[in-house]
């Protein structure tokens, strides 16, 4: 069943004068303009055009056994959430909430491409994000789960997040074979240098 929380996002409007500048820039945390300042203009501006037409910009925090969802509007104000789902509710939240303007932004992890491939046909778009290239707001001295989705939600819609590339399914058993292989390499030389150090131990030949 979903389940929401209370958001404590301020609206935009009810910001001092002070702290509007343009309809794109956040409001003046130091985490999240510092990211503005190191982009290019250009590269801001390709980043905002993937993004044309999408009106809610949606960030969603992976667990293992939920996921967290926040939306903001293109003026930063509170679009949505935060909602906490099961992934058992997960399709139906998707059918629910998602629609063709909505943008929304995952970080990498273990079920990224699984998640992506279930979000892409349902909405805007999908950035997925590698975590240290927001780690200014994952390292923040006090950084909850509704928190950090919220700062993605924000970085998404300014058009500060940097994608990372999606592999498709022939690149995944690629990427798959490659990570197994190594795998295997490592365990075969660990049982390896087990085995010389147990015939040393007890001094001795090698068969």
């Amino acid at each position: 069943m979903l389940s929401a929380v209370e958001s404590t996002a301020r609206p935009r409007s009810a910001l001092p004068a002070r702290d509007l500048e343009t309809p794109l820039d956040l409001p003046p945390r130091p985490t999240l303009l510092a990211l503005q300042g190191h982009l290019k203009p250009t590269e801001l501006a390709y980043r905002r055009a993937r993004l044309r037409g999408a009106r809610r910009f949606f960030s969603l925090d992976l667990h293992k056994e939920y996921a967290l969802a926040f939306g903001v509007d293109a003026e930063l104000n509170t679009a949505y959430g935060p909602v906490q789902f099961t992934w058992e509710r997960f399709p139906a939240w998707i059918q629910k909430t998602l629609t063709k303007d909505d943008a929304v932004v995952i970080e990498m992890t273990t079920n990224s491409w699984e998640t992506y491939d279930q979000l892409v046909d349902h909405c805007h778009s999908v950035t997925v994000v590698h975590p240290p290239d927001v780690k200014l707001v994952t390292d923040s001295a006090v950084m909850t789960d509704k928190k950090a989705c919220e700062a993605l939600a924000m970085l998404l819609a300014a058009g500060l997040l940097r994608p990372v590339w999606v592999p498709d399914e022939k690149h995944r058993q690629w990427r798959h074979l490659v990570a197994t292989r190594h795998d295997r390499v490592v365990g075969t030389t660990q049982a390896k240098n087990r085995l010389h150090s147990i015939l040393h131990r007890h001094q001795l030949q090698k068969p």
